[in-house]
């Protein structure tokens, strides 16, 4: 890690919380250790609370560095929130005003495709509420159509990728419900158009660059490939490995919604900053109120499609907003945010508590099981 990005070394107790013995060394399943990395906010500066062991690499064992790059999937919705701080675009805009690919869209129903009763917005894009589906999530008419286009690939550039999904229906009507769904991979190509850049560009401009985050990006470099942390070859469950994104190439989509490769201290410098209200080490990213306002709910009585959103939670510009103390089943407190990736990363930032945790796996098809026990692990810390 270059100067500027590592975090300062704690012992648990320094920082109220229980020692390592506390926590067993769980290991419950198929030997995939796990890794909780919780980070303790300070104002300006970024504190590990405790780090325990993990195995990386195909067949590696040893002790994870700080700087191996995992795949992360996505960094948040910073990028759109300072294109609206800015004045470049309200949230309230349609979507076709800035991508006419999504003018007059339909809507996939039981007596086939019916007119959007109103047009999905920037909004919609951030609280998942636009009518669109991820095609892994299930097996409708329009998931089938996402995969008969092959709406993952990786090799089509945003705006190709835009027009792309825009000539599929919807799978719901915009503002009737939240479903996870490939919005913020539109909100790519929309940060693209409003900003002139692409948004590998952007980001590295006015996220990466600014936090210090030196080694995030859609791929790593040939120098740096020694690096990357991988998924076990073979699932330890005995299920069929699930296909990871291939770092080693440059992706013609850079996409919105995943796609990021990152270490645990770039990730850790992004939480800090969300942490501080928008703010690290004298930078300022976003504005206190704005983080506020992307760290709120934003559904209301919105029903949720799906069971990724789990009781007692909303949902905000681009985080699971904890609304009620009860309900869920892991702890947190209200007003608690955080999401996660595909290949098994994930974070959370409690301000109740001061505090944020994040786990870097690869194991998709173990994430299901280790997010709600790194939860338990965290609290369970906690004195």
């Amino acid at each position: 890690m270059r100067a500027g990005g590592r975090l300062n070394g704690k012992q648990p107790g320094d920082l109220g919380l229980e020692g390592e013995e506390a926590l067993g060394g769980v290991r419950p399943k198929g030997g995939i250790p796990a890794t909780p990395h919780r980070h303790h906010a300070q104002p300006g500066g970024v504190e590990a609370r405790q780090q325990r062991r993990q195995h990386i690499g195909i067949g590696a064992d040893r002790r994870i560095r700080h700087d191996d790059l995992a795949r992360a999937g996505l960094v948040g919705h910073s990028d759109q929130r300072v294109c609206v701080e800015r004045g470049q675009l309200l949230l309230s805009d349609p979507i076709s005003r800035w991508l006419p690919e999504y003018a007059n869209q339909q809507v996939a129903t039981a007596n086939g495709l019916e007119p959007v009763q109103q047009a999905a917005t920037v909004q919609d894009l951030l609280r998942h509420t636009a009518g669109l589906t991820y095609e892994f999530l299930g097996n409708s008419s329009v998931q089938q159509q996402y995969g008969q286009v092959k709406i993952a690939s990786r090799e089509r550039t945003n705006a190709e990728f835009c027009q792309t999904l825009a000539a599929v229906p919807l799978q719901f009507q915009p503002g009737s419900v939240w479903a996870y769904s490939r919005a913020t991979d539109v909100l790519g190509r929309l940060v693209e158009v409003v900003s002139g850049q692409s948004l590998g560009a952007f980001l590295q401009a006015e996220i990466f660059g600014p936090l210090g985050m030196v080694d995030t990006g859609f791929a790593v470099p040939p120098d740096q490939q020694h690096r990357i942390a991988e998924p076990f070859a073979h699932d330890p469950d005995g299920g069929v490995p699930m296909k990871v994104l291939e770092p080693r190439q440059v992706p013609a989509m850079e996409g919105g919604g995943g796609g990021l490769m990152s270490t645990a201290m770039d990730y850790t410098r992004f939480l800090q900053c969300l942490r501080n209200r928008g703010e690290l080490n004298g930078v300022r990213l976003l504005g206190p109120h704005t983080v506020d306002f992307m760290t709120s709910d934003h559904l209301g009585s919105l029903p949720s499609h799906g069971t990724l959103l789990p009781p007692g939670h909303g949902f905000g510009l681009g985080f699971a907003v904890r609304t009620h103390l009860g309900m869920a089943p892991v702890p947190g407190s209200v007003g608690l945010y955080y999401w996660g990736g595909i290949a098994g990363t994930t974070f959370f930032v409690d301000p109740t508590l001061d505090l944020y945790a994040m786990l870097m796996i690869q194991a998709p098809n173990q994430r299901d099981y280790y997010r709600p026990l790194f939860r338990d692990l965290v609290y369970a810390a906690l004195l």
